[in-house]
């Protein structure tokens, strides 16, 4: 039911006046994601290749745009899946995007976990791999891979991890 309603909102959507999709920002985030790696598995090292569902949550995160400002519609986006369907393999390209694809000078992007074992492995690790074998995206937005962050030194952004108890 719930798919059923965002696809009938999306279609409602294209009619209004206030909000535009911007399919060339869409199409842009959809490539960068399916030109990223797969960090582990049969697949690490191949292009990321992204499923209809995952290719309509990338669409309307990063393609809805505000007619005013062109700012993007959504500031969250909640995405409910279950154990072991790649919630990380879809959460570390939306934070790399927001990282450096956003432009936006300053940019503080914070990958966060219950442990730092969690925030290191899971998250950080992967986010390290994709930037340090994806070189095209790496040089292309500056990224400097350091030990336990990400920085862009041409616009003072970084992404790093935080987590719930650090004494864990």
């Amino acid at each position: 039911q719930t798919i059923f309603q965002a696809c009938e909102r999306y279609e409602r959507d294209k009619s209004r006046k206030d909000i535009y999709l911007d399919e060339d920002a869409a199409n842009y985030v959809v490539s960068v994601v399916e030109s990223m790696p797969h960090t582990k598995g049969e697949w690490q090292n191949k292009p990321m290749k992204l499923e209809d569902w995952q290719f309509f949550f990338y669409v309307n995160v990063f393609g809805w745009k505000n007619s005013i400002t062109g700012y993007r519609r959504f500031r969250f986006a909640d995405l409910y899946i279950p154990r072991k369907n790649g919630k990380t393999a879809m959460a570390i390209p939306a934070m790399l995007l927001m990282f450096a694809v956003d432009q936006e000078p300053g940019a503080e992007v914070f990958l966060g976990a219950t442990s730092r074992d969690n925030a290191k492995n899971l998250l950080f690790k992967p986010a390290k791999y994709i930037c340090s074998k994806f070189e095209e995206f790496k040089e292309h937005f500056n990224i400097e891979v350091n030990a336990s962050t990400l920085v862009r030194s041409d616009n003072d952004s970084s992404l790093t991890t935080v987590i719930r108890n650090p004494d864990d």
